[in-house]
């Protein structure tokens, strides 16, 4: 028999794609992804929810933020979707009844036929969806091959379901890095912060990044703060804070171990790298006041850092992190 990958053109890990889902009794939808991984037949993707709006379906709710890791498959004529909230919590699968997917023109091409199933994260719900849509579809009639092999595979991901999905590999590449960050304050006792943006979704946090192999935590603050914040000239303290951060940015899972160390520095305007443009501007870069912080009604992370903050001008460092 032959591979029914032989010969189709294969995506590059980390490359972008654009996906589109051809629907048979509504409007069609593209929205960009990463690809995860292809290996010829199995092809994974990852991208946020592409609608601005949220969507409760009664049984889940899809907002922005929402992470989709998105399972196709050359040979199967089904999709299994891993949905998960902006902190990384599993919601659940969504599954589309498809034909095999197909790579074409730089596209990921899959056609729905209207079954779908839901299945909880806790294995509690398994819904089968939209039978009426199927049958008012008429694909019966005009492809009676085609629903057949629907049929069966509705028939399918529900036992698939019911198994939590046993022996199929759902599961997604986790980077795993070591990072330091600084809370820099000024001679005012002003903080300056730095925001993220993942999508429609925005948070501030303290400046800082990976460590570099062979980098001392020092080294690797200083370098950091160089390249977000311009500056030379800040007084390193010691760690005050530990944290371990597990979650989803930007379509890519992660868990990360962070330090946090005491700063000071002289007040100055940021003037981020090049290279730190391409991932802030110059919005993105701002002192806050103590005030300021405990009225935003901004994200912070961590979620306690205007607290904290405050109680370090207070009461100074503490001893241990």
């Amino acid at each position: 028999m032959r591979d029914p990958g032989a010969g189709a053109p294969s995506l590059a890990p980390d490359s972008q794609v654009r996906v589109r889902l051809i629907k048979m009794t509504h409007p069609d939808v593209e929205y960009d992804a990463v690809v995860i991984g292809d290996d010829g037949v199995h092809v994974v993707v990852r991208g946020p929810w592409a609608e601005e709006e949220a969507r409760d379906l009664g049984f889940v709710r899809f907002e922005p933020g929402d992470v989709f890791t998105e399972h196709y498959w050359r040979d199967r004529w089904y999709s299994i979707k891993e949905v998960r909230d902006p902190g990384g919590v599993l919601k659940g699968w969504y599954c589309d009844v498809t034909r095999p997917v197909r790579v074409e023109d730089g596209l990921l091409v899959s056609e729905d036929l209207e079954l779908d199933l839901w299945a909880s994260a806790d294995g509690h719900i398994v819904l089968r969806l939209d039978e009426d849509e199927f049958a008012a579809s008429g694909v019966a009639l005009t492809d009676p091959v085609a629903a057949t092999r629907a049929l069966d595979a509705l028939a399918e991901l529900e036992r698939l379901a019911r198994t939590d999905f046993a022996g199929i590999h759902l599961q997604a590449p986790m980077a795993s890095r070591q990072a330091v960050r600084v809370l820099l304050f000024d001679e005012a006792d002003r903080v300056l912060l730095v925001r993220f943006w993942d999508g429609g979704r925005s948070w501030w946090c303290t400046p800082g990044g990976g460590i570099e192999p062979g980098e001392t935590d020092e080294a690797a603050a200083r370098r950091e703060i160089r390249e977000e914040l311009g500056s030379e000239s800040v007084e390193l303290g010691r760690c005050i804070w530990t944290r371990r951060h597990i979650g989803v940015f930007r379509g890519r899972p992660f868990d990360q171990s962070e330090r946090i160390y005491f700063g000071r520095v002289a007040s100055f305007e940021p003037r981020p790298t090049p290279m730190a443009l391409r991932e802030h501007c110059s919005d993105d870069l701002r002192w806050w006041t103590l005030d300021e912080l405990s009225d935003a009604s901004d994200e912070f992370a961590p979620r306690r850092l205007p607290t904290l903050a405050r109680d370090i001008v207070h009461a100074g460092p503490p001893e241990r992190p």
